[in-house]
């Protein structure tokens, strides 16, 4: 770095205690945060965000760098980046409180809190209390997403998901039904015939292929059901979980099977039904 080339750039100053770069989740890239010595003595130190230490041509702290805040110049004795929180860090200059005392910089604006993970909507509830006694009306604070919340968020996502799987599953299944019975009824052409010319009226032609539709789509269900409740304990067992399994489910199952049966199995059922015997004789 030249210590002779002045660079004019339009930064945010702030004043922090020296806690801020755990609170931001952030590291020194290079040198070192300030210290109560240095707030005690107001020395006129700064540390620089790494975006900004690239506008400033700041590369290199062992030739003591300095930048001017006003009239004065300020050693930069730390570089401040791999922010994960307060990003707009990166492009301030800050300062100790006793240095932004002299630019109006008195007053506590924000307050940065890190919590245990699941804690901070309890920590949010106390925190205007314990730092403004009196006064926590006049506090706003904003809370991270509690896990729980994206949880149950994620856990909906899913279940619609596997939802709309299970209606397509159950479009397929119908429409495999209804191939299957209409394949049966043209192959038992004469069958119908033959059961017709013997005094079996429509209904019963009709009634006979609705139960067997009926019947394809029980089997369904009550294997797809087992074999659910199957993977589910193979599963639990093998990552250690407890299993937990609603009941109405697993009967829900064959009898939606059931359903979708019947309701496959009403083209075909009509379809043999409206046969003339002397046609299918023929």
């Amino acid at each position: 770095m030249d210590p002779t080339r002045v660079t004019a750039q339009s930064l945010t100053v702030l004043a922090a205690s020296t806690g801020l770069p755990e609170a931001a989740r952030g590291r020194m890239v290079q040198g070192r945060f300030y210290d109560v010595g240095h707030i005690r003595r107001g020395d006129r130190v700064a540390v620089i965000g790494d975006q900004a230490a690239k506008l400033l041509g700041v590369t290199r702290l062992d030739r003591a760098p300095a930048i001017f805040i006003g009239e004065h110049a300020y050693t930069v004795i730390g570089i401040l980046g791999d922010l994960r929180r307060e990003r707009n860090l990166s492009t301030a200059v800050i300062v100790p409180p006793t240095v932004g005392a002299r630019f109006g910089l008195r007053d506590v604006t924000r307050v940065l809190v890190n919590t245990s993970l699941g804690a901070a909507d309890l920590i949010a509830g106390q925190a205007p209390a314990a730092l403004s006694p009196g006064n926590g009306d006049m506090l706003q604070v904003v809370a991270p997403p509690s896990p729980t919340r994206a949880r149950d968020q994620a856990q909906d996502d899913v279940n619609a998901l596997f939802l709309i799987l299970g209606l397509v599953s159950l479009v397929v299944g119908a429409v495999g039904i209804a191939n299957v019975t209409l394949v049966t009824v043209m192959e038992r052409v004469p069958e119908i015939g033959l059961r017709r010319s013997l005094g079996a009226a429509r209904r019963h032609i009709a009634a006979q292929f609705l139960l067997e539709s009926t019947l394809i789509g029980l089997t369904g269900g009550v294997i797809g059901a087992s074999l659910g409740v199957v993977t589910i304990v193979a599963v639990s067992a093998a990552k250690q979980w407890t299993p937990l399994l609603d009941p109405w489910l697993a009967v829900a199952a064959p009898v939606a099977g059931a359903v979708v049966g019947l309701l496959a199995g009403l083209y075909p059922a009509l379809r043999a039904a409206r046969m003339e015997p002397v046609d299918a004789l023929r």
